[in-house]
């Protein structure tokens, strides 16, 4: 084999490596940012660029092997993660097609301490349910409007319920497309069906049973109602009394 060839042949070699890693780090970044469709126009320009290398006698090569790799990952890049449910001008009830969860999801850009939505009580209950959120002892309230009941928990949480004013309260800056999720214990006092987290965060706490059974490190991460946090203050002086 002359020099040259198999010059050329260690340079394709090259390319379609870089085919690849640029494509699964594009996946990636398109899982992560759940905006799929977004970037496939994108993902063809920047693949696109590996055929002006200079062996253009090669260039038949190049594109069968672009042809390859858009056939195997096209369908992957533009099934969408989430169908929407339901539009609220605001926001979107959408459900992961993955694990049909829903989520709530911003359409428009919240800046921190911006009241997202004013909410009020549908029903109150004695006893909490998954959907309700807890306001005072034995006082559990489904949440108006109904659409808010679908924010998820996250241990980096991005809005916060006050019980006291009765808004949704931006705790970070929001953009349009991203999920909005708050912390669980940061209403809830004892949980009656605690759970495993896996959101991913680095802060995350593994176990959320509710605001009770957080350590003094956890609890000076996280913003509270005022009802958690006077629980919090009687739980910390009857440890002093103790």
């Amino acid at each position: 084999m002359f020099i040259k060839e198999r010059f050329a042949l260690r340079m394709l070699w090259k390319v379609a490596c870089s085919l690849v890693n640029s494509t699964i780090i594009y996946y990636y970044l398109l899982i992560k940012l759940n905006c799929r469709q977004t970037f496939i126009v994108h993902i063809k320009y920047e693949l696109f660029t590996f055929s002006n290398y200079e062996f253009v006698t090669l260039n038949n090569i190049y594109i069968f092997l672009l042809n390859y790799l858009l056939i195997h990952f096209m369908d992957i890049l533009t099934t969408p993660a989430y169908r929407t449910i339901s539009n609220h001008v605001i926001a979107e009830v959408r459900q992961k097609i993955a694990n049909e969860q829903n989520a709530l999801f911003a359409l428009r850009p919240y800046q921190p301490g911006e009241v997202i939505a004013e909410f009020s009580a549908g029903t109150i209950s004695a006893e909490p349910t998954y959907l309700t959120v807890q306001v005072g002892i034995a006082r559990h309230i489904t949440l108006q409007p109904e659409f808010l009941q679908y924010i998820n928990h996250s241990c980096d949480p991005n809005v916060f319920f006050d019980t006291t004013t009765m808004q949704l309260v931006a705790l970070k800056e929001l953009q349009p497309q991203q999920e909005m999720t708050f912390f669980y214990p940061s209403t809830e006092w004892e949980m009656t069906q605690s759970f495993n987290c896996y959101c991913g965060s680095h802060h995350c706490l593994g176990k959320i049973q509710g605001a009770a059974f957080l350590s003094k490190q956890a609890q000076e991460q996280y913003r509270f109602t005022d009802f958690i946090q006077q629980q919090l203050a009687k739980k910390s002086a009857n440890k002093k009394v103790a």
